[in-house]
Parts: C-alpha cells; structure tokens; sequence
C-alpha cells in the first residue's frame, strides 16, 4: 500500500520494518505454499514482479519458493 500511495505523490510514514514478521518469524529452510503465479505483490510500476527480481539476479524460476528468496 506504501509504494502505491508514494508512487501517487502521498506522504506516507510505515512504523514498523517492512517484511519484519517474514524476515524473523520463519523457520530457517521454510518454503511458500503458494506458486510462483500467486506470490506476486502489488507494485506500482513494472519490474515489480517475483519472476521480474528473479530475473534481475540472474536466478530461475523455483518451485516451491524458499520464503528467504521471497523475502529478499
């Protein structure tokens, strides 16, 4: 919601760290039960997408997701 509402000129302040609950709340080894389709996030502008990072880093498509490749 963050990136939408910045992307749309509106100030935003977010308490808290994002992602903080993925970053040390799960299990070392742990895996998405979702698929690569349905883990996207919202972004307000391409390039934003799971595949797209993936992509970005040279890394291919991995199913299941390991949770600390999604939460980078």
């Amino acid at each position: 919601m963050a990136a939408h509402l910045r992307a749309a000129g509106v100030p935003v302040r977010i308490f808290g760290e994002a992602m903080g609950s993925w970053r040390h709340a799960i299990a070392t080894g742990m895996f998405l039960k979702s698929t690569p389709d349905a883990t996207d996030l919202s972004a307000p502008e391409p390039g934003g997408l799971l595949a797209d990072v993936r992509k970005v880093h040279g890394e291919s498509e991995l199913t299941p997701i390991p949770c600390d490749v999604f939460v980078r």
